[in-house]
């Protein structure tokens, strides 16, 4: 223990012995006593509470709060906090980009350092409530976030939540984010973070049918390869808490499912917080499941399978007590329930002395500080994915464009550049691309040419006349949080209403090639722009949120000195080129689904992966040591020189992929394993990369032995793309060998 902490707990408990009241109220019970384990402050605590009390804390996840003890001096405590890539409103947070376009970054630090500035703004703004004695939703330190589920289909709604396809890239930003958010002091947590949806979601949400009474059936293979890692780095990340989902997996609700939870949760995982239902998933579990015959039993069934705390309006947790008397609980269930809260509690410093802890001091000045807005801007321009440049149409130079046109719904549709889970509109620091890039010609014209991001009213004659008089076009495009979101797939990878239309006609009209930025969370059809010869470049830009605008200008104008920001994003999933190529969304085996089991028919529109930059890069000198790996212990590290050859510094996104050879099991065609993300500056010089990965990862799942290290060889590549894509970004991918011992 640092000397510092040391000095700090003989204070604190110097506090203690002193101090004869807390808030009016004794302050000497052995659970304020610092210098006992968590452990026995907990039993100490919850051995005070009545079958009441604790049935009363269990049943209050939110939107209610969990209620106060007066005679304990224990203050309310309201879990319900969305954190997601911001304090969700009404608190007016830094609203960093939706978490599809953090992924899109490849950058764990990034992300780490996200959450790092959304957990200090969660304490500023809880500290700030608790003065007024304010305990309302949104406003605590426990976060339902990050969501972690793997995107499976294109049409789901939650799409813009995740981190994407792929396990390995999801799991690392996951554990980021659960590191960033709960800092790293000795002792205390800054604020706890809560993966969801445990374990086996992602849609449908409402096509072709509901959520709430879905049966997800997963085999185990893929339970194993594909839907549980990413937890599993999350739980080894410290995560305190897990949210359970609507859905059954394999005809038992999630919610109710002791096997996921208990015995491969915690047994097997070793995941030591507390589990929060989805909000009313407990009750669908008699309403929409109809796996019991009453909300009494739905509530025993979760109890008994380890759900800590329910969320939802209507608790059914509070008739526990009843489940109590009747035996369908035990006694000792209810403790060890209420005991996962009141640790998370404590690790928070919720009964601890504040001046002992740094959180406390934390005031709501941070909330938007100006590194937390320069953070936002930078993490909006690191997510930017430009998948279309024909002849270096991109950047484009400032001064240079006499009249400058920004056609479509989403140019200033601001609300809808946010996604859903988002903070309060800010609009002192907020900018749409309009705003953002209004100064960037001579002469800027505006034309939405549709009503709205759903465009079922289009203005073509607008859009034609605009388009024929500016010499340089953007086209802005998407859907919003209007169209696909939490509740709402979308019916088809079409653009909304007239979009298309819209398209059509700049093309037709333009009298040189044109800009399109897409804000998506999910691939739309843009077959259209990738193939006419007249849309010169496309940027997918996701939802940037607060600093949308000015990212914009700072990534697609360069200045007087030919400074530019250059985009560096990747495609954390697969965009599809049709329908044909994804499976029905109902269906939950991974088989031609992701970059890892595509099978076609044919080549997708762009790769998982796939992103180009203002430069161009070449790879050189590979080298990994070990090359031969004997245990599952080994760590693999990675070599390589990469060139930038182009004009502009840039970031570059070095990706290395495995792929087994001659094994007896079907694992995935391709797997990602590792990412670095660099700038590297155009010199005659290389940059040398360094990664790494773990013989763990070469692992395969054997359904008798669980994952086994398979003898033979394995094929590695490395580069700035998949290997041996049909659509690349132009450098070169080194290959390699690694072999498992007998």
């Amino acid at each position: 223990m640092p000397p510092l902490w040391s000095a700090l707990l003989i204070l604190g408990s110097f506090w203690i012995a002193t101090s004869h009241q807390v808030d009016g109220l004794r302050a000497d019970y052995p659970f304020r006593n610092i210098s006992l384990g968590w452990e026995a402050r907990v039993e100490d605590l919850v051995d005070r509470l009545t079958l009441r009390e604790m049935v009363d804390q269990m049943a209050n996840g939110g939107p209610n709060a969990a209620p106060a003890i007066a005679r304990l001096g224990i203050t309310p405590y309201n879990f319900n906090t969305e954190c997601l890539r911001g304090v969700v409103k009404p608190n007016k947070a830094t609203a960093f980009p939706q978490s599809v376009g953090l992924a899109a970054t490849f950058s764990p630090d990034l992300v780490r350092t996200m959450a790092e500035a959304i957990g200090t703004e969660a304490r500023g703004i809880n500290n700030d409530a608790k003065s007024r004695g304010d305990y309302s939703q949104q406003k605590g330190i426990s976060c339902f976030s990050p969501c972690i589920n793997i995107l499976r289909h294109p049409l789901w709604g939650r799409t813009q939540e995740v981190y994407g396809e792929d396990p390995f890239l999801t799991g690392a930003l996951a554990a980021a984010y659960v590191e960033g958010l709960q800092g790293n002091h000795p002792r205390y947590v800054r604020a706890n973070a809560g993966c969801k949806h445990f374990a086996v979601h992602s849609g449908p949400e409402n096509i072709p049918t509901s959520r709430f009474g879905f049966n997800s059936v997963v085999s185990e293979r893929d339970f194993r390869v594909t839907y549980l890692p990413q937890f599993k780095k999350c739980i080894d990340a410290g995560s305190l808490n897990l949210m359970c989902s609507f859905n059954s997996v394999n005809g038992v609700p999630a919610c109710g499912n002791k096997r996921l939870l208990t015995d491969v949760g915690r047994k097997e995982l070793g995941f030591k917080g507390f589990y929060i239902s989805d909000a009313g998933a407990i009750e669908n579990i008699y309403t929409w499941h109809r796996y019991v015959n009453s909300t009494l039993a739905a509530a025993a069934l979760a109890a008994n399978a380890g759900v800590d705390l329910e969320l939802g309006s209507s608790p059914c947790y509070l008739q526990l007590y009843d489940a109590v008397v009747k035996g369908l609980v035990s006694y000792e269930t209810i403790l060890e329930r209420v005991r996962k809260l009141f640790y998370v509690r404590l690790r928070l410093g919720d009964f601890d002395p504040p001046q002992l802890n740094p959180y406390e001091s934390i005031d709501i000045s941070v909330v938007q500080s100006e590194a937390h807005r320069g953070l936002a801007f930078a993490a909006a321009t690191k997510s930017f994915v430009l998948l279309k440049n024909d002849d270096n149409l991109l950047p484009l130079t400032e001064g240079s464009i006499r009249t400058l046109a920004i056609i479509g719904p989403m140019a200033d549709n601001t609300a809808q550049l946010f996604g859903n889970y988002a903070p309060e509109i800010d609009p002192r620091y907020t900018t749409n691309p309009y705003e953002g890039l209004r100064s960037a010609a001579d002469n800027v014209i505006l034309a939405r040419g549709c009503d709205n991001n759903l465009c079922s009213k289009y203005n073509a004659e607008e859009v034609k006349n605009v388009t024929l008089a500016a010499d340089v076009i953007i086209i802005c495009l998407g859907t919003g949080q209007q169209l696909e979101e939490e509740d709402t797939d979308k019916p088809s990878l079409s653009l909304p209403g007239y979009q298309e239309r819209l398209l059509e006609d700049v093309i037709a009209y333009a009298k040189r090639p044109v800009i399109l930025l897409v804000f998506t969370g999910a691939p739309v059809d843009i077959a259209l722009a990738k193939l006419s010869a007249n849309i010169g470049a496309v940027l997918q830009c996701f939802f940037p949120a607060q600093s949308t605008g000015a990212a914009l200008r700072a990534v697609l104008f360069k200045d007087q000195y030919d400074r530019v920001i250059s985009p560096a994003g990747r495609l954390p999933y697969t965009w599809p080129l049709s329908m044909e190529q994804i499976p029905p969304m109902t269906n939950y085996s991974m088989e031609g689904r992701t970059y890892r089991y595509f099978r076609g028919p044919g080549a997708p529109l762009y790769p998982f992966g796939y992103g180009l930059s203002y430069s161009r890069f070449r790879y050189t000198d590979l080298f990994l040591h070990p090359s031969v790996v004997k245990s599952s212990n080994d760590t693999v590290y990675v070599t390589v020189n990469c060139y930038n050859l182009g004009s502009y510094p840039s970031d570059e996104v070095t990706q290395v992929y495995i792929s087994w050879r001659d094994i007896p099991v079907v694992m995935p065609q391709l797997q990602l394993v590792a990412v670095a993300r660099n700038l590297l500056q155009p010199t005659a010089e290389p940059f040398t990369v360094r990664t790494s990965f773990t013989a763990e990862q070469l692992m395969i799942w054997d359904d008798v032995k669980g994952f086994i290290l398979y003898p033979g060889a394995i094929d590695v590549s490395v580069g700035g793309q998949q290997p041996n894509q049909e659509t690349d970004v132009g450098s070169n991918v080194l290959y390699t060998t690694i072999t498992v011992s007998q």
